[in-house]
């Protein structure tokens, strides 16, 4: 009789501790890092807990994106003002709603903890630094090392001690997942143009115009005098404008209502200038291309698809046959050239992939032939020209000039 009372005493006790358990479960009192109430983790682009109101800040895309494969390991870009940083990929969180940087940001590195990257198996935390956008918005995660590891799959978290401006908890954890490319893989930040990109043309020497051009974006030049531009007229790029360094514009017809030449307009070009060269330093300094993308071709390039990254040329490059540059909206191309670049063929943008983010660094005189419908940002050191029917989506920068002979020039989507 004792052993059979000490048995039901047992289960009773089981029973107990089972249902203490499932009333701490549905109350929310497990520890999901979220701190106190926090409930199940959501994935980015959930609405959060059932029933939550639509008020509730809470994360709604992530870059890596949720379950993402085939990762860079590695990111190049401007970090805290500097350019060409390396560092391991960074990772983001866009918010659906302006939040407060006091409950997100880590200052010094890792005294904050409410977005964090682990390894998933492991569970070794990333070491890592959080910054938020302007806006507030958008929140970056940026490792300490120079690259996270290959092959492996990382967690994300964001806890509920996040809070938009007004004061209000994201009412569920947010957990996403990813992982890395089997190698290690870097992936190219866009060159920053600064205040150059308000341009479409911007040269140090002037702009030779052949009438007409379409040009859609402004076009400056400096230092040279505004009389370099006299050949456009107000029409060919309203309802934009012309910006030089002085009041010497008379332009092609009696129309100057389009040209900026007082002192704040000179400031305005001559930083952009300044902008543009700064480029072209970050252009060059971009790690150089290796193996196939090195030397491509010989020089030579024959009619094939690029996979993004670093180009780089040490002779001058001939574009023979229409090149595909097939990517998503944030992958980056840059071109590093030692010398010309000639083409008359198309340079074709594929899948997302956006003109803003393919860069041209030349060193030696580009000349776009009559048939070349031509895709990027064109940073050079020397003349580009364009020869009758050439057309451009992107932009033409230049240490000296730019000629244009009826061309249509359009400036990237932002």
């Amino acid at each position: 009789m004792r052993s059979f009372s000490n048995s039901s005493a047992v289960r009773r006790v089981c029973l107990m501790a089972a249902l203490v358990s499932a009333l701490l479960a549905g109350c929310g009192g497990g520890d999901d890092g979220g701190g106190a109430g926090a409930t199940a983790p959501v994935a980015p682009g959930a609405a959060g807990t059932p029933g939550a109101a639509s008020v509730d800040p809470t994360v709604g895309s992530a870059s890596p994106a949720n379950t993402a494969t085939n990762v860079p390991t590695s990111t190049t870009g401007t970090v805290g003002g500097v350019n060409n940083v390396t560092t391991g990929t960074r990772l983001s969180a866009t918010f659906t709603q302006a939040m407060n940087p006091a409950t997100i940001v880590s200052s010094p590195a890792g005294t904050l903890l409410t977005f964090t990257v682990k390894e998933t198996v492991s569970g070794i935390n990333v070491p890592g630094t959080v910054a938020m956008n302007a806006a507030s918005t958008i929140a970056t995660f940026t490792p300490t090392a120079a690259s996270l590891s290959a092959n492996t799959q990382y967690t994300a978290t964001i806890s509920t001690a996040a809070k938009s401006a007004g004061g209000t908890a994201m009412p569920s954890l947010l957990v996403w997942k990813f992982t890395t490319n089997t190698t290690p893989l870097t992936v190219q930040a866009p060159i920053n143009l600064g205040s150059a990109e308000n341009f479409v043309i911007l040269t140090k020497a002037g702009v030779t115009n052949v009438p007409l051009s379409v040009i859609t974006g402004n076009i400056g030049t400096s230092p040279i005098a505004a009389a370099a531009l006299n050949t456009f007229t107000c029409a060919q790029v309203a309802p934009s404008s012309i910006y030089g360094v002085d009041a010497a514009y008379t332009g092609a017809d009696a129309n100057t209502s389009c040209f900026k030449g007082t002192a704040p307009d000179k400031t305005l070009v001559d930083t952009a200038v300044s902008d543009m060269q700064t480029a072209m330093v970050e252009a060059s300094g971009r790690t150089a291309g290796v193996g196939p993308f090195l030397n491509l071709g010989g020089g030579t390039v024959t009619a094939q698809t690029l996979a993004p990254g670093v180009y780089t040329w040490g002779v001058p490059v001939t574009i023979t046959g229409d090149i595909t540059l097939s990517g998503t909206a944030t992958d980056v191309w840059i071109f590093q050239l030692a010398s010309t670049l000639t083409t008359d063929k198309k340079i074709i943008l594929a899948g997302t992939a956006l003109a803003k983010n393919v860069f041209w660094r030349t060193a030696g005189n580009v000349q776009l032939q009559a048939t070349a419908d031509f895709t990027g940002v064109i940073l050079g050191d020397v003349t580009v020209a364009l020869i009758t029917g050439a057309t451009v989506k992107g932009r033409l920068y230049s240490k000296t000039d730019t000629t244009l002979q009826q061309n249509t020039i359009t400036q990237p989507a932002p």
